[in-house]
């Protein structure tokens, strides 16, 4: 998660726009679209490639026939396949991406495209998605977005903040700015991370905020301490802290480790703490679980130990259930519904296993977990795992819904199982009335 604010020179903004005026303006002139005032105003640069291609090479190729293979073709061949034509050649092919329909084959053709087209040249491909209309301008714009490169990121946030809102809707605006920004802090942090700050903090998401803090920090942690005490309001302090500590983690590990430690009695310390731990887990999960045991703010212990055994369920579900094991009765009954819930997903025979050999509030974490994800794969065998919870609170809190649901969906195999199931009759009611 990466947030980090430092604006460029005046200077070299008002040279970027100047640039991106000229550049948009040439284009403009080659091909007018008086329907859209965007492009009337922008145009892109000619491709370096065009001032040693003749254009006419593409003359002779079918621009549909060659749309028709970006569906089943990689990013790299797409992107090998733009950097071999002019232009123009590259405009034809764009334009007749207007004749397709909404689709998720559409979609993928359209996103393939203008993503290799926004890392080959992001003016071009950016002034050509804001002529289209509908939902191929969304498509087409959010593509570039994820194409830009890093040094060409800063000139499209500043293309993007000159756009009006009869182009592209406000929310659309915003993600590419967010967009933009986070790909600009891969290559120049501390600019991004003073634009993102020029921002209210109404339009900026946590995510934006999380992914600039954590390329600043990877880059320079004091600059990013002193950028997050001084920026955003207590939600965006929290998501820049979370990035912060995870960026400061790859820089200086120790340096990190000891903040989060020393800063774990907040709430925001507390959700750092399970950032980094989180990202220790991800490569080591005995040395996650070790930093974590020593947190000594229960709640910062806790949120820590949720997120190592997600992570370490995710990497090998034995060994994390061996260590639940190990925790504390409170602690490890706290997470052993997500490990359990993790493990279902790829594994619920070997999940259901480990459950077997539980006892008492562990077991009953687990089995809550553990129901939740089988229950559309197999209602039966969920419910009757939940009915087997010791704790009367939580095995009506789990049974419930997974009965509620069950009869929604198949509601006489649901009914047929609970009438003759071993069940009380205050029981079966119990699950039956669930419904209403």
């Amino acid at each position: 998660m990466k947030v980090r604010p430092v604006y460029a020179a005046v200077v070299a903004v008002l040279a970027l726009l100047l640039v991106l005026g000229y550049s948009f303006w040439r284009a403009d002139r080659a091909h007018p679209r008086p329907d859209n005032p965007f492009a009337r105003a922008h145009s892109p640069p000619p491709l370096e490639a065009d001032r040693s291609r003749d254009a006419s090479a593409f003359a002779g190729t079918n621009d549909a026939a060659t749309l028709d293979q970006i569906a089943g073709a990689s990013f790299q061949q797409v992107h090998d396949l733009l950097t071999s034509r002019s232009r123009e050649a590259i405009i034809r092919l764009a334009q007749q991406l207007r004749e397709l329909q909404p689709g998720a084959l559409s979609n993928a053709k359209i996103s393939l495209f203008f993503k290799a087209w926004g890392q080959i040249d992001p003016a071009s491909a950016l002034q050509t998605a804001m002529g289209f209309d509908g939902w191929i301008q969304g498509v087409a714009l959010e593509a570039v977005a994820d194409g830009v490169e890093p040094a060409g990121a800063s000139a499209f946030v500043a293309s993007m903040r000159q756009v009006s809102p009869e182009l592209v809707s406000s929310s659309l605006r915003q993600r590419l700015i967010e967009k933009g920004i986070i790909r600009w802090a891969q290559g120049d942090p501390v600019a991004a991370a003073e634009a993102l700050a020029s921002f209210p903090k109404s339009e900026i998401t946590r995510q934006a905020w999380l992914q600039v803090a954590e390329s600043l920090a990877a880059h320079d942690p004091a600059t990013a301490l002193d950028w997050v005490q001084k920026n955003g309001d207590p939600e965006s302090v929290s998501a820049a802290t979370q990035g912060l500590i995870s960026g400061w983690w790859q820089k200086d590990p120790a340096a990190a480790e000891a903040y989060a430690r020393a800063n774990s009695d907040t709430v925001v310390g507390q959700q750092a703490a399970s950032m980094l731990a989180n990202r220790m887990a991800v490569s080591n999960p005995e040395k996650a679980a070790a930093w974590a045991a020593q947190l000594s703010n229960p709640d910062a212990r806790a949120m820590s130990e949720l997120t190592i055994s997600v992570a370490w369920a995710y990497r090998d579900p034995v060994a994390a259930s061996r260590w639940v094991e190990t925790l504390p009765p409170a602690d490890g009954a706290a997470i052993a519904g997500t490990l359990s819930s993790s493990w279902a997903r790829n594994d619920p025979a070997g999940a259901a296993r480990w459950i077997s050999s539980l006892n008492g509030e562990i077991r009953d974490s687990a089995i809550a977990g553990y129901s939740s994800v089988v229950a559309l794969s197999n209602p039966a065998d969920a419910l009757a795992w939940a009915l087997s919870i010791e704790n009367e609170r939580m095995r009506t809190r789990t049974a419930i819904p997974l009965a509620t649901g069950w009869l929604a969906r198949q509601p006489q195999a649901a009914r047929q199982w609970i009438e003759t199931s071993d069940l009380s009759p205050a029981e079966k009611s119990r699950l039956l009335g669930g419904r209403n």
